[in-house]
């Protein structure tokens, strides 16, 4: 029997234009430059202790030109990101069915804050969201997952885990859990369905 279901959120919950292209497209600066300082500084900005994220990308704005103060940073980085609507009726059906929804998200202060305020819902229609700069634990790291199970008190065949990061489907599957590449809303309720959960 499932009694929880993980989902991830960026591309799940919330989806928006990749940054990287954003960037590209309207500040001139190539992806094959943004990308590596992307990876580079949510590497350590997705942990706890990581200070002010917008630190990270300051150097980098003023070598490629670009004039963009934290606020406006900030606001071109999450403003485009939109709510998916079909999730809540998704989620709701699942806890209609008696399982616990988590959110699993590598995610780091600045963004999560931005989606405490633009987002309600997040909190509103799942049991838990764990950030991994709050955990400590990002998702190639087993014991993110484990601390789910742990303060659910589930085990791993209990569980299902939809994610678009075949890595961590990977680190998910091999920890026992019943875990799903992310494609869209239709394929999750598909999975779902055997599942009895919606």
């Amino acid at each position: 029997m499932i009694k929880a279901v993980i989902f991830d959120l960026s591309g799940v919950f919330v989806t928006g234009q990749k940054l990287s292209e954003r960037f590209r497209d309207y500040l001139g600066v190539p992806e094959a430059a943004f990308l590596p300082v992307l990876e580079e500084s949510l590497g350590k900005m997705r942990l706890p202790g990581a200070g002010d994220g917008y630190a990270y990308f300051e150097p980098h704005l003023k070598a490629w030109g670009t004039v963009l103060p934290p606020k406006l940073f900030w606001n071109f980085w999450f403003e485009p990101e939109e709510a998916v609507p079909e999730i809540v009726g998704l989620v709701e059906a699942v806890r209609d069915h008696g399982a616990k929804v988590v959110i699993l998200s590598n995610n780091f202060k600045e963004r999560t804050d931005y989606y405490d305020r633009q987002f309600p819902f997040l909190r509103a229609e799942t049991d838990a969201i764990y950030y991994s700069w709050q955990t400590g634990f990002v998702k190639t790291d087993p014991r993110a997952y484990q601390k789910v199970l742990a303060d659910f008190g589930v085990t791993p065949d209990e569980v299902l885990f939809f994610d678009d990061g075949k890595e961590n489907i990977a680190v998910a599957k091999g920890l026992g859990i019943n875990a799903f590449f992310f494609e869209g809303i239709a394929g999750a309720r598909e999975v779902l369905k055997k599942y009895a959960l919606v």
